[in-house]
């Protein structure tokens, strides 16, 4: 068939998708081969748009396989690399939403499509050729995803991110103050801060914007504020946030702060508006601790604030080491020559910072085993002796019943960062994990180990722990109010047909 024939095809394939007759568009183009990248995407499109009208998940699947299938075709054109894995992760989120119409929690405790829809958003990401609107999007699309699976605190981030790109952007802002509106009740001492400035951004938002669809979204956002907000009064007043301090007793000390709040090593009790002391990042002996008991199992509550508390002190005393490693005014030559190592061929002489480094790395790891514990008493397990991350979630290979079962997004939270990191955005951490100790044959995904940066992977598994260590203080205060506003999030996406090849 010629392409000018197909093309009448898809061009009246549209018109039936129009009126309603999705069955007949999907007969007149579902057997027909494409010979080209532009009657590719438009195929495509036609079938998701199908697929979800008739929730069809056989539909879809289709549309998804014929992109991968022809993808590597359609990425040596560096200019449509980022929208094709953009599209190829949108629909993989698509396929998660088209599940949770009969089961909301779907992708929870499983590797299901959204596992496959980050892999390509950060794809995506990494693409050379990305415009700023795509990369906003990205941004969105990523934060939805995390949302959806619970990770609250790396959703936020991804919609700063793409506010930072795109101040303007509706979307962004909705999402965002939607997600602060939740995680406003886990923050009670600070909920009616994090209301106000919810309320204050849409409101500025609205004054500015002229559009009635978007001020109609806005102003249902500012709605949900109102119902929930204590001291109504509150909103028409000018919220002065304050402008936080370091204070530092040495240059050491001053230091450690800033370099925590750069690379984001911090354990707060808010991560918000970065404008108040809280924000400036905690220091080296934990001062506060925001876990009341409010409920009449206390014994498991005090069990649960101990073991939370050993988290936090395993934490900082891993990355009190590596702090160490990274400041320059610290002389620690004398360390080496107080102790001279034995001249081996072939074998540099330890630098005492790197050992340093790979012994926070070492250290933090560990820490695996405690929040094992932490989440024995939270489940109420009671599993004795020692136990692993495995022996948490799985029974004859599959995640436990009663776990999946709790419906605990938080839960599975931890549950995600954990697969994360054999099996996902993280997996070069236990690489490094087993050279550091004493592995050295071991093979990474990409057949290499010398591409691995130490420094950079050691920050990274810092930020992974400091994120679960978080979402760790989140369940024990949502456990104990049980008043969380927090719902899920099931966006869809259209296929992104760029205009030069749209028909």
């Amino acid at each position: 068939m010629g392409n000018r024939t197909f093309r009448e095809k898809l061009t009246k394939a549209q018109g039936f998708i129009t009126a309603g007759q999705y069955r007949e568009a999907l007969s007149l183009i579902i057997d027909e081969d494409v010979s080209s990248v532009r009657e590719l995407f438009n195929k495509i499109a036609l079938l998701i748009d199908i697929g979800f009208a008739l929730r069809d998940e056989k539909v879809l699947r289709y549309g998804i396989y014929l992109f991968e299938e022809h993808h590597k075709e359609i990425i040596v054109l560096v200019e449509y690399r980022a929208l094709v894995y953009y599209n190829l992760a949108n629909q993989y989120a698509n396929m998660a939403t088209l599940k949770s119409f009969d089961n909301d929690y779907y992708s929870c405790f499983s590797r299901s499509e959204l596992q496959q829809a980050k892999m390509y958003y950060y794809k995506a990401l990494e693409s050379e050729k990305l415009e700023e609107g795509l990369k906003r999007d990205i941004h969105i699309s990523l934060a939805n995803c995390f949302r959806t699976l619970g990770r609250f605190e790396e959703a936020l981030e991804h919609y700063n991110i793409a506010l930072l790109i795109d101040a303007e952007s509706i979307i962004a802002l909705d999402n965002k103050t939607e997600l602060m509106v939740g995680l406003s009740s886990l923050y009670w001492n600070k909920r009616d801060e994090l209301l106000k400035e919810s309320w204050d951004l849409i409101q500025d938002k609205i004054d500015k914007d002229s559009s009635l669809m978007k001020r109609d979204l806005l102003k249902r956002s500012l709605s949900s504020i109102e119902d929930l907000i204590s001291d109504k009064s509150y909103l028409k007043e000018e919220q002065l946030l304050p402008a936080y301090t370091i204070e530092s007793s040495s240059d050491f000390e001053h230091f450690y702060i800033t370099w925590c709040i750069k690379n984001k090593l911090y354990v707060n009790l808010c991560n918000f508006c970065r404008k108040c002391d809280y924000a400036a990042g905690d220091r080296a002996v934990i001062k506060k601790q925001n876990i009341s008991i409010g409920k009449e199992d206390r014994g498991r509550f005090l069990r649960l604030a101990s073991a939370y508390n050993r988290l936090k002190a395993d934490y900082v005393s891993a990355r009190f080491l590596l702090i160490l490693s990274r400041y320059d005014d610290l002389d620690l030559g004398f360390v080496n020559t107080m102790a001279p190592m034995i001249e081996v061929p072939g074998m540099e002489i330890i630098d005492i910072k790197n050992s340093l480094q790979d012994q926070a790395f070492l250290s933090l790891w560990r820490i695996w085993d405690n929040i094992a514990a932490f989440l024995n008493i939270y489940l109420a397990f009671n599993i004795s002796g020692f136990i692993s991350m495995r022996e948490i979630w799985y029974r004859d290979g599959d995640v436990k019943k009663e776990i999946v079962e709790k419906k605990d997004l938080l839960l599975n939270a931890v549950y995600d960062i954990y697969c994360d990191t054999y099996k996902g955005e993280f997996e070069k951490l236990p690489i490094l994990f087993e050279i550091l100790n004493g592995n050295r044959n071991i093979i990474s995904t990409s057949g290499r180990n010398d591409n691995l940066d130490k420094g950079e992977l050691t920050i990274q598994l810092f930020q992974v722990i400091r994120h679960i260590l978080m979402i760790l203080m989140q369940m024990m205060d949502s456990e104990e109010k049980d008043d969380s506003e927090f719902r899920l999030n099931f966006p869809l996406y259209s296929f992104e047909i760029p205009d030069a090849i749209k028909i």
